[in-house]
């Protein structure tokens, strides 16, 4: 299935300073990307500033690409405070940006990856909920500790995309994950519940 759906991920390796000409021209490009390509991949890791001039223009385009129902993939951006901070703006605002944010390249292509396979119909295995008594962070628990952790425990069920917690926050909560998947950065596949 990917050997016949795979062109629909592009990738973009940006390097250097991006200014309004670096970024005019890779503009240009994702622009010109036919209709058959639904996944944007730039990688930010070799980038070493931008402008504020570029990071609008960047913002523009992903509204853009957004309203052409593209996903865009960002990857790398641990060294652009600035343009996280206006992704995360850009996110809440209606209609919000279709962008997941990723830290490494190859975690990225695993999400375009499972995101060609549903588009094409094919189900990704799904596991059943997993009780707290098999969760393996728990297997060494007794099971009067288990069912009073049980009891103290808050279900939340949270949608595809849906931002689960922020790096850099401060670690209050503890989850639990007993269905779905989760990416770094982003919650994939189907809601999991923690």
């Amino acid at each position: 299935m990917l050997a016949a759906h795979g062109d629909g991920v592009v990738t973009y390796q940006l390097q250097g300073d991006l200014g309004f000409a670096g970024v005019e021209i890779a503009i240009r490009r994702l622009v010109a990307e036919p209709k058959t390509v639904t996944h944007l991949v730039l990688d930010f890791a070799r980038v070493t500033g931008i402008d504020i001039p570029a990071t609008r223009m960047f913002l523009e385009l992903l509204a853009t690409l957004t309203a052409q129902n593209r996903n865009i993939v960002l990857v790398g951006l641990a060294r652009h405070a600035r343009l996280v901070r206006s992704l995360e703006e850009a996110r809440s605002q209606q209609p919000p940006l279709r962008v997941s944010l990723f830290d490494e390249y190859d975690i990225a292509l695993e999400w375009c990856e499972n995101s060609l396979l549903r588009d094409q119909g094919v189900a990704l295995a799904q596991r059943e909920e997993i009780p707290l008594s098999k969760h393996e962070l728990l297997e060494n628990l007794a099971p009067d500790q288990i069912e009073l952790l049980g009891r103290l425990m808050e279900r939340r069920v949270y949608r595809e995309r849906e931002l689960v917690v922020r790096r850099g926050e401060a670690a209050n909560e503890l989850f639990l994950l007993v269905q779905g998947e989760l990416m770094p950065g982003i919650a994939v596949s189907r809601p999991g519940n923690a």
